[in-house]
């Protein structure tokens, strides 16, 4: 099916080659649809939009594209903050959201086309009463190839991210090639897709490992003020749950209490169980803090838990303006990070209820895939690695165009400093991104000057392989 062209394209969109099932869309309508995230900065109008019946469709676009040097990528639910998945304006966008299939489910794995949401799988697995060994993301409605191209961080610190239970991929590159990879078969291109911000190829297909998932899970959360002292008492019950490796997942959650006005955090540690029961006297002990909360629900129940609040909101919520910075830092540099950045937050950021802050700690050990951009390793076989994240959003109270400007800019400070310290950006938010944020290593750049030599997958990171092989030349 082919759609009007748009008058104002320059491009000759009637060229493109005609899709095996799938839809080549062209008309203004969609292609507004599809010219901003969730993020709602960046406004870009691509030139066409894809929702492909497969990887065979996808790759004739893709070939196409390249030779004429237009720009592509891959959306789904477009839950990035800062157009990383917007390939500028005049490009194409391959909508994923159509190749949402569960092809096979197993006792040991799930495959599904890249379009199928977490929530999806989750359901499917659970059913089987099954789970991915990773966990899941605290909003399940994302898709699946798009966490596997940011990497899927999750509340279970010992498992690394989503991308760490990743064991086979399909993945379409530049060249209008189509992949089937794993770890230990094209490992390279393998390595670049996962993790790479859509550089290494789009992917199509994912198999993720699963195992066996608890009937149960039992949460207590514990409760400290945002000030220096207890900021430090906070991390160091973290890292004494961390360290110990009895409970299950463990994140930090910190809101504006307007009842008290101050800045709480909440820390959330959850144990899975289906015979006795978790006792808190052994897993909570010598913490600080007596649990000021205690939840008890199903695993599937736990799984989803987030996305009900979001659901509600949603399409108000997606309508404002967001500043939303994610970053990795080191442990060592945590305490004096937490500081300085709460000095700067005051409860003009705190405007709505979803306002928020987060702190997910990883044993470093647990990341296996090369592609996530993480601090340098320090060789401690016990170092903890921290995302650490503000979730701010306009509220109704006051205008975008005043509330945005000067929380972009502290972000640019942000990432100045982080930089000093060791930490990096997880390009999931609205954080200014250059090409130097990029995963890279010399292996992937020498992949993408093979498989992408116009860098139409390049995004947010274009010039990335050129620098970087200039430099290692040079």
């Amino acid at each position: 099916m082919q759609q009007d062209l748009d008058p104002d394209l320059a491009l000759d969109w009637h060229s493109a080659p005609r899709p095996d099932g799938g839809v080549l869309y062209r008309d203004l309508p969609t292609r507004r649809e599809a010219a901003r995230d969730l993020g709602g900065i960046v406004h870009a109008l691509p030139g066409a939009v894809l929702r492909p019946a497969g990887g065979r469709d996808i790759a004739h676009l893709l070939s196409w594209a390249s030779l004429r040097g237009v720009p592509a990528s891959a959306a789904g639910t477009r839950h990035q903050m800062g157009g990383q998945a917007s390939p500028g304006e005049g490009g194409l966008i391959i909508d994923t959201r159509s190749l949402s299939e569960i092809y096979d489910l197993q006792d040991d794995h799930i495959t599904v086309g890249a379009g199928t949401t977490l929530r999806q799988i989750t359901e499917a697995a659970s059913a089987r009463g099954l789970r991915t060994i990773s966990g899941s993301t605290g909003y399940t409605r994302l898709t699946v190839g798009g966490v596997c191209s940011a990497g899927g961080i999750t509340s279970t610190y010992r498992t690394g991210a989503l991308i760490d239970s990743v064991e086979e991929l399909e993945v379409v590159t530049a060249a209008g090639e189509i992949h089937t990879c794993t770890a230990e078969d094209n490992a390279e291109l393998f390595n670049a897709a996962l993790a790479g911000g859509g550089r290494g190829g789009i992917i199509t297909r994912v198999r993720l490992a699963l195992t066996h998932a608890p009937s149960r899970v039992r949460t207590w959360t514990l409760h400290y003020t945002q000030d220096p002292e207890q900021t430090r008492v906070m991390l160091a019950d973290m890292r004494m749950l961390a360290d110990r490796g009895e409970v299950d997942e463990l994140w930090v959650q910190w809101l504006r209490d307007e009842q008290v006005d101050h800045t709480t955090y909440r820390m959330h540690v959850s144990s899975y169980y289906t015979g006795p029961e978790p006792d808190p006297q052994v897993l909570l002990q010598d913490l600080h803090r007596e649990p000021a909360e205690v939840t008890d629900e199903t695993w599937g129940a736990h799984a989803i838990r987030h996305d009900a609040l979001y659901d509600t909101i949603m399409p108000e919520w997606a309508a404002r303006p967001k500043a939303w910075s994610c970053y990795f830092l080191p442990e060592s540099e945590l305490a004096q990070w937490c500081d300085r950045t709460a000095a700067e937050l005051d409860e003009t950021d705190y405007g709505t209820p979803l306002s928020q802050g987060l702190m997910f700690p990883h044993k470093r050990t647990a990341f296996a895939r090369p592609g996530l951009h993480l601090p340098e390793p320090t060789g401690d076989p016990n170092e903890l690695v921290v995302l650490w994240g503000v979730l701010l959003e306009t509220s109704n109270d006051t205008p975008a165009e005043q509330w945005l400007p000067p929380r972009m800019g502290r972000a640019r400070r942000w990432v100045d400093h982080l930089h000093t310290l060791g930490g990096t950006v997880y390009p999931i938010g609205s954080d200014p991104v250059t090409p130097d944020d990029a995963p890279t290593t010399d292996s992937t750049d020498d992949l993408m000057a093979t498989h992408d030599p116009h860098q139409i997958l390049s995004g947010p990171y274009a010039g990335r392989v050129a620098t970087h092989l200039a430099r290692r030349h040079n």
